[in-house]
């Protein structure tokens, strides 16, 4: 988890106080990856300029699409290494691996709710692919889509109360938005082309942050 540290210092000058607030800058950004650079497919992690290269599972069959919990704490990921395709969980530092999902079907693509309470992910356990969601600890799975088209890739909203995710289900692929309980599902793009791999951005949180490595100062006067 990102840790803010606040200091606050105060000075009594000529009766008036001047209050500084220091904010620590969050902890270094990581990056986590799939790669076979070491004869087969594993989880990595390096910081962002590429320092630092630590693999996280030794597996001799395929680990790869990890994905960040929100708070920094874990990584969901795929693996086939109990015979079939299923979405694990792990400590940020690769302890504690876990399996979630339980099924003869395959299960990918994970994506974690931004209160990192729930997992959305891809499954065929229905005869074709859909979109599925779990609670962080693998229970309480609930097919979201229920579509006999393809509907892959599903990513949160910032604020979690949608889902957006990539269907056939209109003959070519569209970008597709839900609430996170699988209503109101409605085609968002509408073009002959194919579109996929949705992805969302906040600028609410761009705007809140300071930019990595500085330090936020801010001065107020009480009277």
């Amino acid at each position: 988890m990102k840790f803010l540290y606040i200091f606050l210092f105060c000075l009594l000058l000529s009766g008036v106080i001047f209050v500084c607030v220091w904010a620590q800058a969050p902890q270094k950004a990581q990056i986590a990856f799939g790669s076979n650079r070491d004869g087969n497919d594993e989880i990595y992690i390096m910081d962002a300029d590429g320092k630092n290269l630590v693999r996280l599972t030794n597996d001799p069959l395929y680990d790869t699409d990890p994905a960040w919990s929100p708070d920094g704490q874990e990584i969901a990921f795929q693996s086939d290494r109990d015979g079939s395709f299923e979405i694990y969980v792990m400590d940020a530092d690769g302890k504690n691996q876990l399996r979630l999902t339980d099924n003869p079907a395959i299960d990918g693509a994970p994506d974690w709710s931004p209160d990192s309470k729930k997992i959305a992910f891809t499954s065929t356990r229905n005869r074709n692919w859909g979109i599925y969601v779990m609670d962080a600890d693998g229970k309480n799975v609930l097919n979201l889509t229920n579509n006999l088209a393809s509907d892959i890739d599903p990513v949160w909203s910032p604020d979690g109360q949608k889902i957006a995710f990539w269907s056939y289900r209109d003959g070519n692929p569209e970008i597709y938005v839900m609430d996170a309980d699988g209503s109101n599902q409605c085609n968002i793009t509408n073009n002959p082309a194919g579109d996929s791999s949705p992805a969302w951005f906040d600028p609410a949180y761009a705007q809140a942050i300071s930019p990595a490595g500085k330090l936020a100062v801010t001065w107020g006067r009480i009277k």
